[in-house]
């Protein structure tokens, strides 16, 4: 009978000491999932501030890894900016952080069927975190009037029909919203996000055929694909076409022009390499954008060059040949240290053949006559009226060097438009550099890198210009 009353006395007083320091609810869940109350609900007192990390992973190290990252998401989130690099390496370590006076003061771990759990109470001083939260909370309010008046002038900038413009300014409202942990942080960055899209989708890009000509071409931008759409200034387009290196390789040539107030660009051909016919590749160029790409997802980013590749347009291109292609004739000698006129013909092999694949068929001559205005008079006399490539190159010097010897061949060559016997066409100088185990070998290696940058010079004088 009396051990019958003592419990009847003392359970209710138990559990009115239980319920005195934690909420019922947090009482009843922590007996069913058999774990500390303070996982749920941890005690401290009013100087002091509770953050609770979980973590669950294969193993109890990896465990207590997520718990660190837990704590200082929550801790982050408090204060309104992002503290986990800076403190993670600390906290993991050591297990507190002192600008805090933050200590890990209880942990709770178990093996589950999902693998190791872990629970741990972090507890720091109020005051230390509410001081950070009060500078903090002056610097939020800092960032997102930044962000309003970086809204502002995406407004004016699109009323100005600066589209392009108007996205960097979203993209920089990412970039500050990603550094505001807070709810308004994820907000604004989701308004920014939104807005840039709708913008980047809008962009359309037309070739303006009529307007253009086998030198220029003119393209067109407009926000939207009606004829009334909105035409957009600034848009920086990026053109792209083969071209051809000094070794007669094929390789990708851009150039980034500007839409004017009328949402108009011309491209014009500064690469006297370029083809002579092919495909101009004409797309958004979104450099200005890839400063900011750190702050986006990569899901976004991913967006960005679906968008771009969809909107991108193709148009064929021929280049005019500046000269005729008969009666074009090739005459380039070839010179000894000593002057004396060689029997190698290596830069006149490698013109003839790049010639040869643009479409140009040449007539290689060679009448034996020393003097150049005498050997121009007679080619006068023969062809009357043709296109000429006359140049002379010769070793300049031979070096030895450890492996062999280096050879310097100089040249030039000019184009004579004939019956004319005077011209201001050229390739001015070539300089052109040989190496080799002999001295025959180097100057053979000069003088066919001579005839590689030529048949690269020449391409200058075989186009139209604009």
């Amino acid at each position: 009978m009396k051990k019958r009353m003592f419990l009847c006395i003392i359970i209710p007083l138990f559990l009115v000491m239980i319920l005195s320091c934690s909420s019922v609810e947090s009482w009843i869940r922590s007996s069913l999932e058999e774990k500390p109350i303070w996982v749920y609900e941890p005690q401290v007192s009013r100087d002091q501030i509770a953050f609770v990390g979980t973590g669950n992973a294969a193993s109890e190290t990896l465990a207590k890894l997520r718990a660190y990252e837990s704590i200082m998401d929550q801790l982050s989130t408090y204060l309104g900016s992002n503290v986990s690099k800076e403190l993670i390496t600390e906290l993991s370590e050591r297990g507190s952080i002192e600008r805090y006076q933050l200590k890990i003061t209880r942990n709770f771990s178990r093996k589950e069927e999902t693998g190791e759990l872990v629970h741990l109470l972090a507890v720091a001083d109020r005051r230390l975190i509410d001081n950070d939260r009060s500078e903090l909370s002056i610097e939020i309010e800092k960032k997102s009037n930044e962000i309003k008046e970086l809204q502002s002038n995406a407004a004016l900038l699109l009323r100005e029909d600066e589209d392009i413009e108007a996205a960097i300014q979203y993209l920089k409202i990412a970039k500050l919203a990603n550094s505001i942990v807070n709810e308004s942080g994820a907000q604004f960055y989701q308004d920014a996000q939104k807005r840039f899209f709708s913008i980047l989708e809008k962009i359309t890009i037309t070739f303006l055929k009529d307007e253009s000509n086998a030198s220029i071409y003119n393209f067109l931008s407009k926000r939207g694909s009606r004829s009334l759409s909105t035409k957009i200034a600034k848009v920086p387009l990026k053109v792209s076409f083969k071209a051809v290196n000094a070794r007669d390789e094929e390789y990708v040539d851009s150039k980034t022009i500007l839409t004017d107030k009328t949402g108009r660009a011309t491209f014009i051909n500064t690469n006297p390499s370029m083809i002579s016919s092919g495909e101009l590749q004409v797309q958004l160029d979104i450099s200005q954008f890839t400063p900011y790409f750190s702050e986006i997802s990569e899901n976004d980013r991913e967006r960005i060059n679906t968008i771009i590749l969809n909107s991108a347009i193709s148009v064929s291109y021929s280049r005019p040949l500046a000269i005729p292609t008969e009666n074009v004739l090739l005459s380039i000698s070839e010179y000894s240290i000593k002057g004396e006129q060689l029997d190698s013909s290596f830069i006149e092999g490698i013109v003839n053949n790049s010639f040869r694949k643009r479409g140009i068929q040449t007539t290689v001559v060679d009448l034996n006559v020393e003097d150049d205005e005498e050997f121009l008079s007679e080619l006068v006399a023969t062809y009357n009226n043709a296109t000429l490539f006359f140049g002379k190159s010769g070793v300049s010097s031979i070096n030895l060097i450890d492996d062999g010897y280096a050879v310097l061949v100089l040249g030039e060559i000019f184009l004579y438009e004939l019956p004319k016997l005077t011209t201001d066409k050229t390739t001015y100088e070539i300089r052109a550099v040989g190496r080799g185990e002999s001295v025959d070998e180097a100057i053979k290696q000069a003088f066919m890198q001579a005839g590689t940058i030529s048949a690269t010079l020449l391409n200058q004088l075989l186009y139209s210009s604009p």
